[in-house]
């Protein structure tokens, strides 16, 4: 079975590399904290680059325009194949077409365990 869903990933690049566009996913930095067991500080992990295959939709009017929605006008629904390109974190930016967004939120189409697009609710 999971050999269908890793096709499934690899057909989801193909079709988002051939009618999308490149992006840059870039983290955030992340404070390395404290080792518990010795109590002493972990590195700082610097932020990171990754390019990826991605789709910019716009959100409905519908969504936009409910009061309880976190939806904003302007926001952007960003699909990212997720072959081969980690999950982005909230706060995370990833440029496309000349423009910067936040990541809002972020949800992964993953059956089966194996990840085939990432969902980004992006706001510039």
């Amino acid at each position: 079975m999971t050999d269908f869903y890793e096709r499934m990933a690899d057909t989801a690049l193909r079709l988002i590399t051939d009618k999308g566009v490149s992006c840059v996913i870039t983290s955030l930095p992340q404070n390395g904290g404290f080792d518990p067991a010795t109590g002493m500080p972990l590195d700082d992990v610097a932020g990171s680059e990754q390019s990826g295959q991605c789709v910019v939709l716009n959100y409905s009017k519908v969504v936009t325009n409910m009061p309880e929605s976190l939806v904003q006008q302007g926001d952007k629904k960003i699909l990212i194949a997720a072959k081969g390109v980690d999950m982005p974190s909230i706060g995370s930016t990833i440029a496309v077409l000349d423009k910067n967004y936040t990541v809002v939120e972020v949800k992964d189409i993953k059956p089966a365990d194996v990840a085939l697009i990432y969902e980004v609710h992006g706001r510039e």
